[in-house]
C-alpha cells in the first residue's frame, strides 16, 4: 500500500493519493475532523502509518494545480516523481 500526502508549495492544497488514485483533496483534508481524519481513512482503505509519506509538489506540478484548481485523478498525470 502507498499512501502519499501532497501539498501545494503554499500549503494552501492537499490531496491524499492510495495506490496512485486521488481519494480525497482540499484547502485541509478532514475538514473540521483532522484528528481522526487519516484514523478513518486508514481504517477504510487498510493501511498504516509506515505506509505514509507526505511532501510537496515540484514547481511544475504546482502551476497545474494552478490551472486546474486541483489535483489530477490519478498520480501518474503530474511530472513529479513522489514514490
Amino acid at each position: 500500500m502507498k499512501v502519499l500526502i501532497l501539498n501545494s508549495e503554499d500549503g494552501d492544497w492537499e490531496g491524499l493519493f492510495i495506490n496512485g488514485n486521488l481519494i480525497d483533496e482540499g484547502h485541509t483534508l478532514g475538514e473540521g475532523r483532522a484528528d481522526t481524519y487519516l484514523l478513518e481513512k486508514s481504517e477504510e482503505y487498510n493501511f498504516n502509518s509506515k505506509d505514509v509519506i507526505s511532501c510537496c509538489v515540484t514547481q511544475e506540478d504546482d502551476k497545474y494545480l494552478m490551472k486546474f484548481g486541483s489535483f489530477p485523478s490519478e498520480l501518474s498525470k503530474l511530472k513529479g516523481k513522489y514514490l
